[in-house]
């Protein structure tokens, strides 16, 4: 990051009590992959909202929540993955 002057860190906490603990200012940019898939609809609502709320950005790479990938997540054992990946997927 050199020459941009941006910043970067990594956290290791509960999502929700870090955003409650004021930590994300406005500029800032939320990056995570394969994370919002563990929450609930109203926990990725949570999250949206405290992004915005503070001007923060928010990128993510994740699964899409339909119905044809969870036919073919299903599917994963029969192409080799192992049992975690497999439950992941679903």
């Amino acid at each position: 990051m050199a020459g941009t002057g941006w910043q970067c860190a990594f956290e290791v906490a509960d999502v929700f009590e870090w955003l409650d603990a004021g930590k994300l200012r406005p500029g800032d940019a939320v990056i995570a992959s394969l994370f919002l898939h563990h929450f609930d609809q109203a926990g990725v609502r949570r999250l949206f909202a405290a992004s915005a709320q503070t001007g923060a950005a928010f990128f993510c790479a994740e699964p899409r929540r339909w119905k044809p990938a969870l036919w073919g997540s299903r599917c994963f054992r029969w192409l080799g993955f192992s049992p975690v990946t497999c439950n992941d997927a679903v």
